[in-house]
């Protein structure tokens, strides 16, 4: 029994002799620190109290179980050694804190520390140890804070972030649909929108060309026939035949019927409008029952009317007639040719009143004059075309950007575009739009 309690005097001396040894030294380092280097005393205490704070917490700490000192057995364990407990988040958060503006301070030293620790195991009775902190903390983050936060869709932030950058599809198609190529540059698609730019561009060029020669085409055919048209003969043709109409008339037994109300082409509607030379007098001189007032006209009415039904009619410059329908009252005077000027015969069958190479010249003008305005209105469905093509384009180059904003590269939009094209029909190459899918 004496030894046991020898043993626990002795074991007793060995615990708290390094302490208290430990302890003064360190108070005394401290007096020194605070001596020399006044002007860091309000960081040390800031420390100090984090430290003391920290200090409060269960410590691990050794103990002596008495019960075991009490049992006989000597192999027993003397010692035992308390776990630490459990350090709430809230303390350990403000005790990183604190370390991090002492660090940040640059006021904190090793003999500041060290006098932390000092005071820190004076107010606690055990030994404990302080580790220095150098540098700042880490970054906190969203799984430090909360570690179940969690990113379901990166695009709807990219998007975000890219508010500003965003195209609408509608915006797009408008422009291009008001001038091509507009709502490419809107969407950022620089290539797409010259492209469209100088179709528009080159398709009004080639219709101004194709106008001012319509015109120029059309003007030298009306000359043409103010030189080699009469509208006097007009009048005197029409004046003849309106007497023949009426004594066929007489003849037949027939009421009369006045001059003015005989149904022929030559009205008063065509004499007023003769004298503007409106565009209407020229389409009108191009027919068939105004060949007698060409200069050229190879036969007169006179010599038609003086022959029978079956009579052979022959023209000044060669060509040869008979009679289309004589014994029909409105086509009496109408004529079929059978052979033309060089002597081959013609079987078209026809009715005409007669032949005048000045008015087969003047229609072949007025048909090149109408090729070319023709051509004009073939290039304005083409700018038409090029506006919708553009328009639809620009939406789906909008919806492509768009894509490309939030990540998408190989989206379909981006595939997908809308281009001009011509089509060949068998005869020609009409324009037409091509719905293009790149793989």
């Amino acid at each position: 029994m004496n030894r046991r309690v020898l043993f626990i005097v002795c074991l007793l001396s060995s615990m708290f002799a390094p302490s208290f040894v430990s302890a003064q030294g360190a108070a005394s380092s401290a007096k020194h620190v605070n001596s020399a280097k006044a002007a860091d005393s309000a960081a040390a205490k800031r420390s100090a109290s984090v430290n003391d704070s920290a200090s409060a917490k269960p410590a691990a700490a050794k103990t002596i179980d008495l019960d075991k000192l009490l049992v006989a057995d000597e192999e027993g364990d003397l010692l035992t050694e308390d776990k630490p407990a459990a350090v709430p988040k809230a303390a350990s958060d403000s005790a990183a804190l604190g370390q991090a503006s002492a660090n940040a301070d640059g006021r904190q030293s090793e003999a500041g520390e060290s006098v932390n620790a000092a005071d820190s195991a004076g107010a606690t009775g055990t030994q404990t140890s302080v580790i220095s902190r150098r540098g700042p903390p880490p970054p906190r983050t969203a799984e430090y804070f909360n570690a179940d936060a969690v990113v379901e869709d990166g695009r709807t932030i990219n998007f975000a972030q890219n508010l500003k950058e965003y195209r609408s599809p509608r915006l797009a198609m408008l422009l291009s649909l008001l001038l091509p190529g507009l709502g490419q540059a809107y969407s950022r698609s620089y290539i797409k929108a010259s492209a469209f730019g100088a179709a528009e561009i080159a398709a009004i060029g080639v219709a101004v060309y194709l106008n001012s020669v319509a015109k120029s085409k059309k003007k030298e055919a009306y000359n043409y026939a103010e030189k080699y048209f009469d509208i006097r003969r007009i009048v005197d043709y029409d004046s003849l035949l309106r007497d023949e109409i009426t004594i066929r008339r007489e003849q037949d037994s027939l009421p009369p019927i006045p001059r003015d109300s005989i149904p022929l082409p030559y009205d008063k509607e065509f004499f007023r409008v003769a004298g503007s030379k409106s565009a209407y007098y020229y389409e009108t001189i191009r027919d068939r029952d105004f060949t007698p007032g060409w200069t050229d006209y190879d036969l007169s009415l006179e010599s038609v009317l003086s022959k029978n039904e079956s009579d052979t009619i022959d023209g000044k410059y060669g060509s040869r007639y008979v009679f289309y329908n004589y014994n029909n009252d409105d086509w009496f005077y109408y004529l079929k040719r059978i052979v033309d000027n060089a002597g081959k015969l013609v079987s078209s069958g026809e009715p005409v009143l007669g032949y005048s190479s000045y008015q087969i010249e003047f229609n072949a003008r007025m048909n090149r004059s109408n090729s070319y305005r023709d051509a004009v209105n073939y290039v304005l469905y083409a700018i038409v075309l090029n506006h919708i093509a553009s328009a639809v384009d620009a939406g789906f180059t909008a919806r492509a950007y768009n894509a490309r904003l939030l990540g998408e590269d190989n989206s379909a939009w981006n595939r997908l575009s809308v281009e001009q094209q011509f089509v060949f029909t068998g005869s020609e190459h009409s324009p037409g739009v091509a719905l293009r899918l790149r793989f």
